[in-house]
């Protein structure tokens, strides 16, 4: 599951830069979604995001196990 979950935060994260002030705050916020479980594909899409691979919306994110790991490293802008 580790490389869907990466797919998922990542694509979440893409998602939040465009209203996020910052990488960090984007970051941030795709972890959020995913512990309150607010991150749901349909047939491998959610608004203007597709993924490579199906990924429906009852996969459970929620785990820190899946994105505790990312962190940012040099500028968070």
């Amino acid at each position: 599951m580790g490389d869907e979950s990466t797919l998922v935060l990542m694509a979440e994260f893409y998602r939040q830069m465009r209203a996020a002030p910052t990488k960090m705050a984007a970051l941030q916020r795709a972890q959020v979604a995913l512990l309150r479980q607010q991150v749901a594909f349909q047939d491998g899409r959610r608004e203007s995001i597709s993924l490579p691979i199906p990924v429906s919306g009852e996969r459970d994110f929620s785990h820190p196990y899946d994105w505790a790991a990312f962190t940012l490293v040099g500028n968070p802008w």
